[in-house]
């Protein structure tokens, strides 16, 4: 994941959130779980600085593009 997750295109940041999500419901590791619930939080605070909802019809992938 980029540290300037500011710069990062809204489209993408969807779609890195859908991965995020996706992995942390799927994974079966309590650390790996934790992480992507992080990152999925994050995503959520960048999408409410943009004054955008998070699309939950996107689909994830699993250790999608960033996840972790």
């Amino acid at each position: 994941m980029t540290n300037n997750i500011e710069v990062i295109a809204t489209k993408d940041l969807q779609q890195r959130r859908a991965n995020a999500y996706y992995t942390y419901c799927t994974c079966g590791g309590h650390t790996k779980a934790g992480m992507n619930k992080l990152l999925v939080s994050r995503y959520d605070e960048q999408l409410a600085e943009r004054s955008i909802e998070p699309d939950e019809n996107i689909e994830g992938v699993f250790n999608g593009k960033g996840s972790t």
